[in-house]
């Protein structure tokens, strides 16, 4: 069990008594933790999280914000925050703990991101966070338009890295596009027999690291328009 951070505690009694799971849709300690220090250490004007739910990486980054004192707006993209059978508006009563400005887009994330590049342009947000619907599709055209909306040099963020459909979408972005992998190699149950094989047997140490301080949490930095470093 890895401890749920304090303000997490505080504000979600139910994480004080559960395991890394302790919330609906939520992540685990240790990706709350490296997600706020990931965040702190961007000094993020603006910041968009695709997926809310009950708001616990949204209170991590307003957070992160707000001591940084960065005076920025998290901007959250969740069509269920308030419909029925969705989450009661959990993760905007969360982040309303948080003295920064929140905005919630009540849609879902293929009809918004178009509409935000169209309507505000290209390279707009320092830090992205992309945890929506885990789907293969939805992932990857979460990717596009986030590499659209994202500044270069910005920070780009992925929950659920494992799971098999996301994890082929982020190969696709880190043999594709201009980012630089930040932590440790991504993995799932998809990969092949042998890169699972070379993975026990030569990426020990990676494997540590993911398991210690990622958990399923992948982080990319924005080579555009700059020339992309090896990520291997």
């Amino acid at each position: 069990m890895s401890r749920a951070p304090t303000l997490i505690q505080r504000l979600f009694p139910a994480s004080q008594t559960t395991d890394d799971a302790f919330i609906r849709d939520g992540m685990s300690g240790v990706e709350l933790l490296q997600l706020r220090e990931l965040v702190r250490c961007e000094r993020p004007k603006r910041v968009l999280e695709i997926g809310m739910a009950n708001g616990t990486s949204s209170v991590m980054m307003a957070e992160a914000m707000h001591l940084e004192q960065t005076n920025g707006q998290l901007t959250s993209i969740d069509p269920y925050q308030h419909k029925p059978g969705g989450y009661e508006g959990a993760g905007v009563q969360a982040v309303r703990q948080i003295p920064i400005a929140h905005l919630l887009i009540e849609d879902f994330d293929y009809v918004v991101l178009p509409k935000m590049v169209e309507v505000e342009g290209d390279a707009i947000y320092d830090v992205i966070l992309i945890d929506g619907f885990h789907s293969f599709e939805l992932t990857f055209l979460d990717l596009y338009y986030a590499d659209r909306l994202l500044k270069p040099g910005g920070l780009l963020l992925c929950h659920d890295c494992s799971s098999p459909a996301v994890y082929k979408a982020l190969k696709w972005l880190e043999r594709n596009k201009p980012y630089e992998r930040i932590g440790p190699p991504i993995y799932s149950s998809s990969q092949s027999f042998g890169e699972r094989i070379w993975r026990r047997l030569m990426g020990g140490r990676d494997r540590r690291e993911r398991k210690h301080n990622w958990h399923m949490l992948a982080a990319y930095r924005s080579c555009a328009p700059m020339r992309c470093r090896n990520m291997n």
